[in-house]
Protein backbone atom coordinates (compact mmCIF):
# COMPACT_ATOMS: atom_id res chain seq x y z
CA UNK A 1 0.00 0.00 0.00
CA UNK A 2 2.90 2.70 0.94
CA UNK A 3 4.78 2.11 -2.29
CA UNK A 4 1.26 2.30 -4.37
CA UNK A 5 1.04 5.38 -2.46
CA UNK A 6 4.62 6.61 -3.13
CA UNK A 7 4.15 5.63 -6.82
CA UNK A 8 1.07 7.92 -7.35
CA UNK A 9 2.60 10.79 -5.35
CA UNK A 10 5.50 10.33 -7.86
CA UNK A 11 3.90 10.11 -10.56
CA UNK A 12 1.89 12.90 -9.74
CA UNK A 13 4.96 15.48 -9.16
CA UNK A 14 5.87 14.36 -12.62
CA UNK A 15 2.99 14.97 -14.52
CA UNK A 16 2.97 18.88 -12.91
CA UNK A 17 6.30 19.61 -13.53
CA UNK A 18 7.09 18.47 -16.93
CA UNK A 19 5.24 21.05 -18.68
CA UNK A 20 7.68 23.66 -16.75
CA UNK A 21 10.47 21.75 -17.79
CA UNK A 22 9.94 21.12 -21.22
CA UNK A 23 8.29 24.60 -22.62
CA UNK A 24 11.34 26.76 -21.46
CA UNK A 25 9.51 29.83 -21.91
CA UNK A 26 10.86 33.30 -21.90
CA UNK A 27 9.88 36.92 -21.24
CA UNK A 28 10.71 39.81 -23.27
CA UNK A 29 9.85 43.24 -22.16
CA UNK A 30 10.24 46.92 -22.07
CA UNK A 31 9.72 50.21 -22.02
CA UNK A 32 8.85 52.52 -24.94
CA UNK A 33 9.48 55.92 -24.79
CA UNK A 34 9.65 59.46 -27.22
CA UNK A 35 13.38 59.88 -27.67
CA UNK A 36 12.67 63.11 -28.02
CA UNK A 37 10.37 63.82 -25.44
CA UNK A 38 10.58 60.80 -22.95
CA UNK A 39 6.80 60.54 -22.81
CA UNK A 40 5.65 57.27 -22.29
CA UNK A 41 3.86 55.43 -25.83
CA UNK A 42 0.87 54.49 -24.46
CA UNK A 43 -0.74 51.46 -26.87
CA UNK A 44 2.05 51.30 -29.45
CA UNK A 45 1.94 47.89 -31.01
CA UNK A 46 5.03 45.46 -30.63
CA UNK A 47 4.43 42.18 -33.18
CA UNK A 48 6.72 39.24 -33.59
CA UNK A 49 7.02 39.00 -37.26
CA UNK A 50 7.65 35.16 -37.22
CA UNK A 51 4.63 34.25 -35.41
CA UNK A 52 1.31 35.77 -36.68
CA UNK A 53 -1.00 36.69 -34.37
CA UNK A 54 1.60 36.85 -31.45
CA UNK A 55 1.92 40.59 -30.50
CA UNK A 56 0.66 42.84 -27.64
CA UNK A 57 0.05 46.65 -26.71
CA UNK A 58 1.72 48.94 -24.52
CA UNK A 59 0.10 49.56 -21.15
CA UNK A 60 -0.61 52.91 -19.82
CA UNK A 61 3.25 53.28 -18.85
CA UNK A 62 4.59 52.15 -22.33
CA UNK A 63 5.54 49.21 -20.88
CA UNK A 64 5.40 45.61 -23.04
CA UNK A 65 5.46 42.10 -22.23
CA UNK A 66 5.69 38.83 -24.57
CA UNK A 67 6.08 35.26 -23.09
CA UNK A 68 7.98 33.41 -26.29
CA UNK A 69 9.98 30.08 -26.57
CA UNK A 70 13.42 29.92 -26.74
CA UNK A 71 14.39 31.76 -30.51
CA UNK A 72 15.51 34.30 -32.45
CA UNK A 73 13.16 36.54 -32.90
CA UNK A 74 11.97 40.25 -35.17
CA UNK A 75 9.87 42.49 -33.02
CA UNK A 76 8.10 45.10 -34.95
CA UNK A 77 7.39 48.41 -33.22
CA UNK A 78 4.54 50.43 -34.26
CA UNK A 79 2.94 53.98 -33.07
CA UNK A 80 1.03 55.96 -34.92
CA UNK A 81 2.99 59.57 -35.84
CA UNK A 82 6.15 57.58 -36.14
CA UNK A 83 8.05 55.53 -38.17
CA UNK A 84 7.99 51.78 -37.42
CA UNK A 85 10.66 50.39 -35.89
CA UNK A 86 12.14 46.68 -36.28
CA UNK A 87 14.68 44.70 -33.70
CA UNK A 88 16.03 41.38 -33.64
CA UNK A 89 15.20 39.95 -30.35
CA UNK A 90 16.92 36.42 -29.24
CA UNK A 91 14.46 35.05 -26.38
CA UNK A 92 17.01 32.60 -23.96
CA UNK A 93 16.62 34.50 -20.82
CA UNK A 94 13.84 36.98 -19.12
CA UNK A 95 15.15 40.17 -20.33
CA UNK A 96 13.86 43.88 -20.07
CA UNK A 97 14.93 47.20 -21.72
CA UNK A 98 13.78 50.46 -22.82
CA UNK A 99 13.61 51.17 -26.35
CA UNK A 100 13.50 54.70 -27.29
CA UNK A 101 11.39 56.00 -30.58
CA UNK A 102 12.87 58.39 -32.77
CA UNK A 103 11.74 61.73 -33.37
CA UNK A 104 7.92 62.09 -35.00
CA UNK A 105 8.66 62.83 -38.51
CA UNK A 106 7.36 66.01 -39.81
Amino acid sequence: MYNLLVSWLTLLLILLFLPKISAQNFTISGTLKDASSGEDLIGATVIVKEKPGVGTAANTYGFYSLTLPKGEYTLLFRYIGFDALEQKSRSTATCGSTRNWPPRRA
